[in-house]
């Protein structure tokens, strides 16, 4: 990389103002999600008032995923996360007109998010900020090089405004999408994720995305169950992955159009929120059962299997949405099971579950993500605490260790695998 010392200054400069453009693009990003997802709760409720009705609402629906589909089929890059598509950028083996894809990701991504899908905003964010970077270089007319890591540091303002995590921003955009370390790279990715939160923080609060108070702390004798859950989601993690893969396979076979595919989950999910209305959105909500009205373990198992196929459903018909929330939820769920266990027998009381349950999110994130780092540190910052570093390493590592061991692909590097496949099985017909 020919780059010279006094570009420092420049890439501090670009990531900062980088950060702030993204920072209140995605502020408005998420108000409206909230506002129409409030919107699309009571007509979910309109629906449950009768056949005719939930009739009405589930056209709407299709019509809201035929929308969404057409503009999948206009640009098919914003569909997914978008994360691959950034990796895939950075690389250089994607080509992305961020003209198209910031303006139909920002609109397919509110129409799904609203509408109840089992969705995160995460990825969308991390593209749209992405775009901006690379807006923002071209504008400039930056080198090759030069634009790389602009659109580095959008995806890390991307991620720092979607969940007050700037140092996770940080550490994404070095650990999964550069997989090392360089000076240019984090001087612009660090000025762009803080300004990125700074703005959100003045527009939303500074207040932790998941604040689960005050948690009790756990005894060194007990890690030996820290362990054994990091080896259950390590070895739970791959049926997610390979789900995904299966599943998006299966669309790729339909001989229907694209935009009609994108219907199905629309449909889908929308009979499931008619019927339980829990199953609306991402399922955070979820996340905060331990200390409110926890539900016993074979309605938790009960959560995580309706989630996750939901989640599967959506997210492999191309629909654009990230998968960074639902995982943290299907990993809160996974360890609030195993707390209710161990209680059961007796091993720890009932306020150590919201500790098990916490845990387990950065554990899941690891084995199926793969950044370790993020990981742990994006834990911390949604959750807001800062004093259980060490369990949450110890069952991290357990995690991350036993799917490497397996030898599976991290998700976002499988995903962008099959996307280039078959962007260039298609160039060669």
């Amino acid at each position: 990389m020919f780059l010279k010392d006094n570009d420092k200054i420049k890439f501090l400069v670009s990531g900062t103002a980088i950060g702030i453009i993204c920072g209140f693009m995605l502020t408005i990003y998420r108000l409206l999600v909230v506002l129409l997802q409030g919107k699309m709760q009571n007509l979910y409720i309109f629906a449950r008032q009768n056949l005719l009705n939930a009739i009405i609402v589930l056209i709407f629906l299709a019509f809201l995923g035929f929308i969404v589909g057409i503009l999948t089929y206009k640009e098919p890059m914003i569909g997914g996360s978008g994360i691959p598509q950034v990796m895939g950028q950075i690389k250089g083996l994607l080509t992305i007109k961020w003209q198209k894809v910031l303006p139909f990701k920002f609109i397919g991504g509110i129409i799904g998010l609203a509408s109840g899908l089992t969705l995160g905003r995460e990825g969308p964010s991390v593209q749209m900020g992405a775009s901006v970077g690379q807006a923002y270089s071209e504008l400039g007319k930056c080198k090759d090089e030069e634009s790389k890591i602009l659109i580095s540091a959008g995806a890390a303002a991307g991620l720092s405004a979607a969940f007050n995590a700037p140092i996770s921003g940080i550490l994404f955009a070095l650990e999964e999408l550069h997989h090392s370390f360089n000076k240019y790279v984090f001087i612009a990715v660090t000025s762009s994720s803080i300004f990125a939160n700074y703005v959100s923080g003045l527009m939303l609060g500074v207040d932790p995305v998941i604040n689960l108070g005050k948690m009790t702390r756990l005894s060194p004798s007990l890690y030996s169950y820290l362990i054994l859950m990091g080896l259950i989601i390590g070895l739970l993690a791959p049926i997610f992955t390979l789900s995904i893969y299966k599943l998006k396979d299966f669309y790729d076979k339909l001989t229907i159009p694209k935009y009609i595919q994108i219907i199905i989950p629309f449909i889908l999910t929308g009979i499931v929120i008619i019927i339980f209305p829990n199953a609306f959105g991402s399922g955070e909500h979820f996340i905060f059962l331990p200390i409110k009205n926890n539900a016993d373990g074979f309605k938790i198992f009960e959560i995580i299997i309706a989630k996750f196929i939901l989640l599967i459903i959506a997210f492999s018909s191309g629909m654009p949405g990230g998968i960074f929330l639902p995982m943290l939820v299907l990993g809160s769920l996974i360890g609030n099971a195993f707390g209710q266990t161990l209680v059961m027998f007796g091993i720890i009381d009932s306020n150590y579950i919201v500790l098990f349950s916490s845990i387990a999110m950065a554990a899941n994130f690891a084995a199926i993500v793969r950044s370790p780092l993020t990981g742990i540190i994006l834990l911390l910052e949604l959750t807001g605490s800062f004093t259980f570093f060490l369990p949450i390493s110890v069952v991290v590592l357990t995690s991350y260790m036993v799917v490497e061991l397996i030898n599976l692909k991290p998700i976002y590097s499988g995903l962008l695998e099959k996307m280039y496949a078959k962007i260039n099985n298609l160039n060669s017909l």
